[in-house]
């Protein structure tokens, strides 16, 4: 069974945080609606995009590695075998 996720919080963060999203969007919040008040305009959709997009860089690969800016001090902070 495929499960969705339908935002009628304010704010980005719980849309972010969620895997798969479903997210109203609308051309105003003023128009006349139930979900209007709770949706996002095109420039909110262009954030949650955005902030999507970098939380999925802050993950990262998963990948253990000692990058260049640590090898200046690695020695220094414990002991490695090379």
């Amino acid at each position: 069974m495929d499960v969705g996720y339908s935002g009628h919080e304010m704010g980005l963060i719980p849309s972010v945080l969620a895997v798969a999203i479903e997210r109203h969007i609308t051309l105003s919040r003023t128009f006349y609606d139930s979900d209007q008040a709770a949706s996002l305009e095109p420039v909110g959709l262009a954030r949650l995009v955005r902030d999507c997009r970098d939380v999925k860089k802050m993950l990262g690969t998963g990948e253990k590695m000692v990058i260049p800016e640590e090898e200046k001090v690695i020695h220094k902070l414990r002991y490695w075998k090379e």
